[in-house]
Protein backbone atom coordinates (compact mmCIF):
# COMPACT_ATOMS: atom_id res chain seq x y z
CA UNK A 1 0.00 0.00 0.00
CA UNK A 2 0.94 3.76 -0.72
CA UNK A 3 1.27 6.03 1.96
CA UNK A 4 -0.56 8.55 -0.61
CA UNK A 5 -3.40 6.00 -0.74
CA UNK A 6 -3.28 5.77 3.18
CA UNK A 7 -3.95 9.34 3.56
CA UNK A 8 -6.87 9.30 0.87
CA UNK A 9 -8.53 6.44 2.85
CA UNK A 10 -7.93 8.81 5.62
CA UNK A 11 -8.92 11.89 3.87
CA UNK A 12 -12.51 9.93 2.84
CA UNK A 13 -13.41 8.43 6.52
CA UNK A 14 -12.80 11.70 7.96
CA UNK A 15 -14.86 13.16 5.06
CA UNK A 16 -12.21 15.60 4.46
CA UNK A 17 -13.11 14.82 0.40
CA UNK A 18 -15.15 17.38 -1.53
CA UNK A 19 -17.91 15.86 -4.23
CA UNK A 20 -16.59 14.98 -6.72
CA UNK A 21 -13.23 13.53 -5.12
CA UNK A 22 -15.28 11.23 -3.05
CA UNK A 23 -17.59 9.75 -6.24
CA UNK A 24 -14.29 9.12 -8.19
CA UNK A 25 -13.53 7.49 -4.32
CA UNK A 26 -16.31 5.46 -4.37
CA UNK A 27 -16.06 4.84 -7.99
CA UNK A 28 -12.23 3.04 -7.60
CA UNK A 29 -13.00 1.44 -4.73
CA UNK A 30 -16.14 -0.64 -7.61
CA UNK A 31 -13.41 -0.76 -10.42
CA UNK A 32 -9.84 -1.47 -8.48
CA UNK A 33 -10.03 -4.70 -6.80
CA UNK A 34 -6.71 -3.86 -5.88
CA UNK A 35 -7.58 -0.56 -3.67
CA UNK A 36 -10.61 -2.29 -2.46
CA UNK A 37 -8.45 -4.54 -0.43
CA UNK A 38 -6.37 -1.73 0.77
CA UNK A 39 -9.17 0.05 1.88
CA UNK A 40 -10.65 -2.73 3.75
CA UNK A 41 -7.08 -3.53 5.00
CA UNK A 42 -6.54 0.31 6.40
CA UNK A 43 -10.18 0.11 8.25
CA UNK A 44 -9.43 -3.20 9.80
CA UNK A 45 -5.76 -2.25 10.84
CA UNK A 46 -6.81 1.30 12.10
CA UNK A 47 -10.30 0.36 14.04
CA UNK A 48 -7.67 -2.21 15.82
CA UNK A 49 -4.72 0.25 16.52
CA UNK A 50 -7.83 3.07 17.72
CA UNK A 51 -9.24 0.35 20.23
CA UNK A 52 -6.39 -0.96 21.38
CA UNK A 53 -4.39 2.69 22.21
CA UNK A 54 -7.72 4.47 22.85
CA UNK A 55 -5.60 7.05 25.54
CA UNK A 56 -2.47 8.67 25.87
CA UNK A 57 -1.19 6.26 28.29
CA UNK A 58 -1.65 3.29 26.93
CA UNK A 59 0.17 4.98 23.77
CA UNK A 60 3.15 5.88 25.70
CA UNK A 61 3.24 2.63 27.33
CA UNK A 62 3.40 0.73 24.02
CA UNK A 63 5.60 3.20 22.31
CA UNK A 64 7.93 2.14 25.73
CA UNK A 65 7.49 -1.33 25.13
CA UNK A 66 8.25 -1.33 21.38
CA UNK A 67 11.27 0.68 21.61
CA UNK A 68 12.50 -2.00 24.65
CA UNK A 69 11.59 -4.71 21.86
CA UNK A 70 13.44 -2.95 19.39
CA UNK A 71 16.63 -3.13 21.46
CA UNK A 72 16.49 -6.34 22.38
CA UNK A 73 16.15 -7.89 18.60
CA UNK A 74 18.88 -5.78 17.93
CA UNK A 75 21.61 -7.52 20.25
CA UNK A 76 19.67 -10.90 19.61
CA UNK A 77 20.08 -10.36 15.62
CA UNK A 78 23.79 -9.58 15.98
CA UNK A 79 24.39 -12.98 18.11
CA UNK A 80 22.80 -15.00 15.53
CA UNK A 81 23.40 -16.62 12.44
CA UNK A 82 21.76 -15.14 9.58
CA UNK A 83 19.16 -17.03 8.35
CA UNK A 84 17.11 -16.98 4.94
CA UNK A 85 13.67 -17.73 4.65
CA UNK A 86 11.39 -18.16 1.93
CA UNK A 87 8.76 -15.34 1.76
CA UNK A 88 5.60 -15.31 -0.98
CA UNK A 89 5.64 -12.24 -2.96
CA UNK A 90 1.66 -11.85 -1.39
CA UNK A 91 2.92 -11.85 1.77
CA UNK A 92 5.54 -9.24 1.26
CA UNK A 93 2.81 -7.04 -0.39
CA UNK A 94 0.39 -7.28 2.63
CA UNK A 95 3.83 -6.78 4.99
CA UNK A 96 3.98 -3.51 3.60
CA UNK A 97 0.80 -3.01 3.56
CA UNK A 98 1.00 -3.08 7.17
CA UNK A 99 3.98 -1.30 8.13
CA UNK A 100 2.90 1.52 6.08
CA UNK A 101 -0.31 1.77 8.22
CA UNK A 102 1.58 1.04 11.34
CA UNK A 103 3.93 4.01 10.08
CA UNK A 104 1.86 6.21 9.35
CA UNK A 105 -0.25 5.59 12.47
CA UNK A 106 1.98 5.71 14.96
CA UNK A 107 3.69 8.88 13.62
CA UNK A 108 -0.03 10.32 13.89
CA UNK A 109 -0.57 9.88 17.36
CA UNK A 110 2.94 9.33 19.44
CA UNK A 111 3.51 13.22 17.69
CA UNK A 112 1.98 16.11 19.51
CA UNK A 113 -0.86 17.29 16.86
CA UNK A 114 0.09 20.62 15.11
CA UNK A 115 -2.21 23.25 13.69
CA UNK A 116 -0.32 22.59 9.86
CA UNK A 117 -1.67 18.93 10.28
CA UNK A 118 -5.08 20.23 10.11
CA UNK A 119 -5.16 23.99 8.67
CA UNK A 120 -7.02 22.51 5.31
CA UNK A 121 -9.37 25.18 4.14
CA UNK A 122 -11.89 24.77 1.57
CA UNK A 123 -11.95 26.63 -1.75
CA UNK A 124 -13.97 29.79 -1.33
CA UNK A 125 -16.67 30.58 -3.45
CA UNK A 126 -18.38 34.31 -3.19
CA UNK A 127 -18.89 35.40 -6.43
CA UNK A 128 -21.42 32.57 -7.43
CA UNK A 129 -24.21 34.97 -5.14
CA UNK A 130 -24.73 36.51 -8.47
CA UNK A 131 -22.37 39.60 -8.16
CA UNK A 132 -19.12 39.77 -10.22
CA UNK A 133 -18.37 42.43 -7.95
CA UNK A 134 -14.52 42.69 -8.65
CA UNK A 135 -13.54 43.05 -5.17
CA UNK A 136 -15.16 39.86 -4.23
CA UNK A 137 -13.11 38.01 -6.95
CA UNK A 138 -10.31 39.28 -6.19
CA UNK A 139 -10.83 38.51 -2.15
CA UNK A 140 -11.94 34.88 -3.08
CA UNK A 141 -8.69 34.63 -5.63
CA UNK A 142 -6.27 35.76 -2.82
CA UNK A 143 -7.76 32.99 -0.12
CA UNK A 144 -7.65 30.24 -2.85
CA UNK A 145 -3.90 31.04 -3.30
CA UNK A 146 -3.24 31.59 0.17
CA UNK A 147 -2.42 35.00 -0.13
CA UNK A 148 -3.88 36.09 3.00
CA UNK A 149 -2.78 39.26 3.71
CA UNK A 150 -3.98 40.73 0.65
CA UNK A 151 -7.66 38.68 1.24
CA UNK A 152 -7.68 40.12 4.54
CA UNK A 153 -7.30 43.85 2.78
CA UNK A 154 -10.05 43.27 0.69
CA UNK A 155 -12.22 41.56 3.17
CA UNK A 156 -12.02 45.01 5.20
CA UNK A 157 -13.28 46.57 2.16
CA UNK A 158 -16.16 43.72 1.76
CA UNK A 159 -16.86 44.32 5.63
CA UNK A 160 -17.35 47.82 5.44
CA UNK A 161 -20.45 47.91 3.01
CA UNK A 162 -21.71 44.36 4.79
CA UNK A 163 -20.65 44.33 8.54
CA UNK A 164 -22.76 41.35 9.45
CA UNK A 165 -22.05 39.40 6.62
CA UNK A 166 -21.33 36.41 8.93
CA UNK A 167 -19.49 34.49 5.95
CA UNK A 168 -17.01 36.91 4.78
CA UNK A 169 -16.05 37.28 9.13
CA UNK A 170 -15.45 33.60 8.83
CA UNK A 171 -13.08 33.84 5.95
CA UNK A 172 -11.31 37.47 7.36
CA UNK A 173 -10.93 35.17 10.78
CA UNK A 174 -8.96 32.55 8.71
CA UNK A 175 -6.77 34.85 6.88
CA UNK A 176 -6.15 36.82 10.33
CA UNK A 177 -4.97 33.70 11.63
CA UNK A 178 -2.64 32.35 8.54
CA UNK A 179 -0.40 36.16 9.22
CA UNK A 180 -0.70 35.37 12.63
CA UNK A 181 -3.17 38.44 14.01
CA UNK A 182 -4.39 35.47 16.78
CA UNK A 183 -6.55 37.79 19.12
CA UNK A 184 -8.42 39.76 16.16
CA UNK A 185 -9.48 36.26 14.55
CA UNK A 186 -10.28 35.06 17.72
CA UNK A 187 -12.82 37.29 18.39
CA UNK A 188 -14.32 37.12 15.09
CA UNK A 189 -14.28 33.30 15.42
CA UNK A 190 -16.91 33.54 18.82
CA UNK A 191 -18.58 36.07 17.27
CA UNK A 192 -19.66 33.92 14.30
CA UNK A 193 -20.01 30.81 15.95
CA UNK A 194 -22.41 32.59 18.54
CA UNK A 195 -24.81 33.56 15.36
CA UNK A 196 -27.43 31.28 14.40
CA UNK A 197 -25.71 31.30 10.61
CA UNK A 198 -24.39 28.41 8.26
CA UNK A 199 -21.20 29.09 9.31
CA UNK A 200 -21.31 28.49 13.31
CA UNK A 201 -20.28 25.48 13.33
CA UNK A 202 -17.24 25.62 11.13
CA UNK A 203 -16.38 29.12 13.22
CA UNK A 204 -16.03 26.71 16.54
CA UNK A 205 -13.80 24.21 14.00
CA UNK A 206 -11.27 26.60 12.89
CA UNK A 207 -11.40 28.73 16.51
CA UNK A 208 -10.16 25.50 17.82
CA UNK A 209 -7.31 25.11 15.54
CA UNK A 210 -6.61 28.95 16.28
CA UNK A 211 -6.20 27.68 19.94
CA UNK A 212 -4.11 24.73 18.71
CA UNK A 213 -1.61 26.95 16.73
CA UNK A 214 -1.43 29.52 19.43
CA UNK A 215 -0.57 26.26 22.05
CA UNK A 216 -3.52 27.16 24.18
CA UNK A 217 -4.21 22.99 24.48
CA UNK A 218 -7.28 23.84 27.34
CA UNK A 219 -8.78 26.41 24.86
CA UNK A 220 -8.55 24.19 21.97
CA UNK A 221 -10.58 21.28 23.74
CA UNK A 222 -13.59 23.10 25.23
CA UNK A 223 -13.73 24.21 21.76
CA UNK A 224 -13.52 21.04 20.19
CA UNK A 225 -15.79 19.80 22.79
CA UNK A 226 -18.92 22.11 21.19
CA UNK A 227 -18.70 20.27 17.89
CA UNK A 228 -21.57 18.23 17.85
CA UNK A 229 -21.98 14.71 16.61
CA UNK A 230 -23.38 14.74 12.93
CA UNK A 231 -21.18 18.34 12.07
CA UNK A 232 -18.72 17.36 8.99
CA UNK A 233 -16.23 18.33 11.62
CA UNK A 234 -16.73 15.84 14.62
CA UNK A 235 -14.77 13.30 13.15
CA UNK A 236 -11.87 15.10 12.63
CA UNK A 237 -12.91 16.88 15.69
CA UNK A 238 -12.84 13.62 17.88
CA UNK A 239 -9.03 12.32 16.50
CA UNK A 240 -7.70 15.73 17.69
CA UNK A 241 -9.45 15.66 21.10
CA UNK A 242 -7.80 12.17 21.69
CA UNK A 243 -4.53 13.39 21.37
CA UNK A 244 -4.73 16.12 22.82
CA UNK A 245 -5.82 14.72 26.50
Amino acid sequence: MKELDYHLFEEYVSKQLDENASIAFEKRLLEDSAFKKNFKLYKDTTKFLENKFANQAERESFKENLKKSSQNNRVGLENRKQKTTLFQPWKIAVAASILVIFGVFFSQWFSAPVYADYANYPKISLTVRGSQNEILTNAEQAFNHAKFAEANTYFDTLLAADSNNQELLLYKAIALVEINKMEAADVLFEEVAASESVFANQAIWFGALSKLKQKDTDASIVLLKRISEGDEHYKQAQKLLRKLR
